[in-house]
């Protein structure tokens, strides 16, 4: 798959980290950029630094589980853009380190609600429109937990739901021109995963916002970055359940 010289691309989640470097790594003259996030001021900055870069944008304030407000936030940005090419549903959330392992409900329910739900509605909204364009893709940033469940609470959880909804809508509606890219990153370095100390193969957001990027150009269907998490994730499958459980711990 070829990149197109002139892009309508949507991003949730793209006033920091990963989504705000996939916003400026796609910014040039000639791309319409949506970029919606909850802190508007951050987004307004990733914003600017994007209009410098001689990109159209616009810019939406919304939590992607307010579903009535992102429907319309969807149709907005098609009717401006005159269309859409590719959506990247990349808005998530973590549990964050708990000592005991222990979380209370409604924040494993607002991790599911935000990494699965919002992320589902958000594809789920652009489809019918790629549909009736006959070209587009949809892309869900998902996770390696989502095959290693090391990370404690609901976020290994609502990756995996959000891989299969995009294997369900790969089987019925991929063709040549409709592609559906699940991405999944090891740990890479945004306020996400600053809590943490000592993890394994940290990468950059700049540098995973342009493996991303390569692997939409590409058309992958499936993609786990960096490589050796493919490696660590096959071996984990090989090996015993309590030995695979004893790592995990």
């Amino acid at each position: 798959m070829h990149e197109k010289e002139n892009q309508r691309i949507f991003i949730s989640g793209a006033s920091r980290g990963i989504g705000a470097q996939l916003a400026l790594a796609y910014a040039q003259e000639n791309v319409v950029l949506g970029l919606l996030a909850r802190n508007e001021e951050k987004l307004k900055n990733v914003a600017l630094a994007c209009q410098k870069k001689k990109a159209t944008v616009f810019t939406y304030t919304a939590d992607v589980t307010d579903f009535p407000k992102i429907r319309n936030i969807c149709l907005d940005f098609v009717d401006k853009a005159g269309g859409i090419d590719i959506v990247i549903a990349n808005a998530g959330m973590a549990t964050g380190p708990s000592r005991k392992g222990l979380y209370a409900s409604d924040r494993l329910c607002e991790v599911v609600n935000t990494n699965c739900c919002g992320a589902i509605f958000l594809l789920n909204e652009f489809l019918p429109i790629i549909l009736n364009q006959k070209e587009g893709t949809l892309v869900a940033i998902s996770s390696v937990a989502s095959f290693l469940p090391f990370l404690p609470g609901s976020y290994a959880a609502s990756k995996v739901a959000l891989n299969y909804f995009m294997e369900g809508l790969r089987l019925r509606h991929e063709t040549k021109k409709i592609r559906f890219v699940t991405i999944c990153p090891g740990y890479v370095a945004t306020d996400m995963t600053s809590h943490y100390s000592k993890l394994p193969f940290v990468i950059s957001s700049e540098k995973a916002a342009k493996k991303i990027i390569s692997a939409i150009n590409k058309g992958r269907r499936l993609y786990i970055f960096p490589a050796i998490w493919r490696f660590v994730i096959l071996i984990a499958k090989l090996m015993p359940g309590m030995v695979r459980r004893y790592l995990l711990k």
